[in-house]
């Protein structure tokens, strides 16, 4: 399996991928609101950095983060790359 070295450049941002964000945290037996509590993140910017309505250099960079951390794979996800 080849692992994608930016998954910012696979994943959509939208509801499709806060609704896998949130499944991943729940699958880990936390919120995503609960992580963003235990790491200092205001939830708003880590939903809004998720959707895509924040989409700067540290908007991308949280997107990054919270991706990682709710453990969503991209090429388990079912998700095909974006042009």
């Amino acid at each position: 399996m080849n692992t994608p070295k930016d998954i910012n450049n696979l994943l959509e941002p939208g509801q499709d991928l806060m609704n896998l964000v949130k499944g991943g945290f729940i699958a880990q037996g936390k919120s995503m609101a609960q992580w963003c509590r235990e790491h200092s993140i205001c939830r708003t910017n880590a939903q809004y950095a998720v959707m895509g309505l924040r989409n700067g250099p540290k908007a991308r960079d949280l997107r990054k983060r919270v991706i990682k951390a709710a453990g969503v794979n991209p090429n388990e996800a079912g998700v095909e790359p974006c042009e």
